[in-house]
């Protein structure tokens, strides 16, 4: 059991962070209770919540199962990673120190059953680790689009999940892959992750882009970019939009255009399997990839900044005032944190 209460970080304003307490609760029998290493900032989201830009009253995501409505005080986050250091009544106890992943927020210890949590093979970086959401994001949105053999694909965004995306395109039979984003050492590090490739890394698109991908996905969090997602778009192409706008507003333009290109749109969402593939696949098929291709990028390399869990109200302020500078936070823990 736990000495002392172990804490949260929670969102209390806009732009306001805490360290909050939580009760130390017995554990049922089918549960663990994990002491977390280190957890990973989903830069995209938590800005929105820490800005205080979300819809409230509305339900977080159904997939979390710690999850309420979007109300302060809130608790977000779903990339924890830690060691189990205590097993209720029916979980063999020598599972004490393995490692597993839980869809939980940043505080320094999770109870859960142990069938919610994912156990990270041992030859697995715990850094690694922290991605597989982002990686099961990625993952899915390959599914939602589809790619084709010898399609055009652009990629408007290259944070983290942009750049998961353009690594599984790499490897894809997509003919020719275009990511694009403003800030040029996102585009360094996505050519880095990707390696010699079908990719082209530009900061805005050229002339002949216009109208030239059977394939868009918008990833940018920023509505203004639906605009170019469609004229990127060639005739009858498909846009995907992964961005989460929460209360962020733009003008588009749906003129003639858009009315004869006949584009289609699918704004993909991971808590749901496509209808298209949700017969041979559900989530723990899809982890299992997601899982599979943490195994296979340097993703180390995506990691700029850690901060000490003490001081994870610096690591949004960083995320909201310096973008340009970040790629991936990683948030420590106890020994981790020194």
């Amino acid at each position: 059991m736990s000495v002392r209460e172990p804490r949260a970080a929670y969102f209390v304003a806009p732009r306001e962070v805490e360290l909050r307490s939580l009760p130390v609760s017995a554990l049922a029998p089918e549960q663990v209770r994990v002491q977390t290493e280190l957890s990973a900032i989903s830069a995209g989201t938590e800005l929105l919540f820490y800005r205080g830009e979300l819809e409230t009253d509305v339900p977080v995501d159904a997939a979390l199962p710690w999850a309420g409505t979007l109300a302060y005080p809130l608790r977000y986050g779903y990339a924890a990673v830690g060691c189990i250091v205590e097993c209720g009544s029916a979980i063999d106890p020598k599972l004490r120190g393995r490692r597993v992943f839980g869809f939980h927020p940043h505080q320094e210890e999770l109870v859960e059953r142990l069938d919610r949590l994912l156990m990270v093979p041992e030859h697995l970086p715990a850094e690694r680790a922290a991605f597989w959401p982002n990686m099961e994001t990625a993952v899915s949105l390959m599914m939602d689009g589809a790619p084709l053999v010898g399609e055009h694909v652009a990629v408007l965004g290259q944070g983290v999940v942009g750049q998961l995306l353009c690594a599984l395109l790499a490897q894809s039979s997509a003919e020719r892959v275009l990511a694009l984003d403003t800030r040029p050492e996102r585009l360094t590090r996505s050519r880095a992750l990707c390696g010699e490739s079908r990719v082209a890394w530009q900061s805005a698109p050229a002339t002949e882009d216009r109208g030239a991908y059977d394939l868009v996905y918008e990833l940018t969090g920023d509505p203004r970019a639906l605009d170019m997602a469609q004229a990127l778009a060639r005739y009858e192409g498909r846009i995907v939009v992964g961005s989460w706008y929460g209360k962020r507003r733009a003008e588009i333009d749906l003129g003639t255009h858009a009315h004869r290109n006949r584009n289609t749109w699918l704004f993909s969402q991971v808590s749901r399997i496509d209808s298209r593939h949700a017969g041979r696949f559900d989530a723990a098929r899809r982890l299992g990839v997601a899982r599979a291709w943490l195994e296979r990028l340097p993703l180390e390399q995506l990691v700029t900044h850690r901060y000490p869990f003490e001081q994870i109200a610096a690591a949004y302020r960083l995320l909201d005032e310096r973008r340009e500078a970040v790629c991936q936070v990683l948030i420590t823990y106890g020994e981790s944190a020194r």
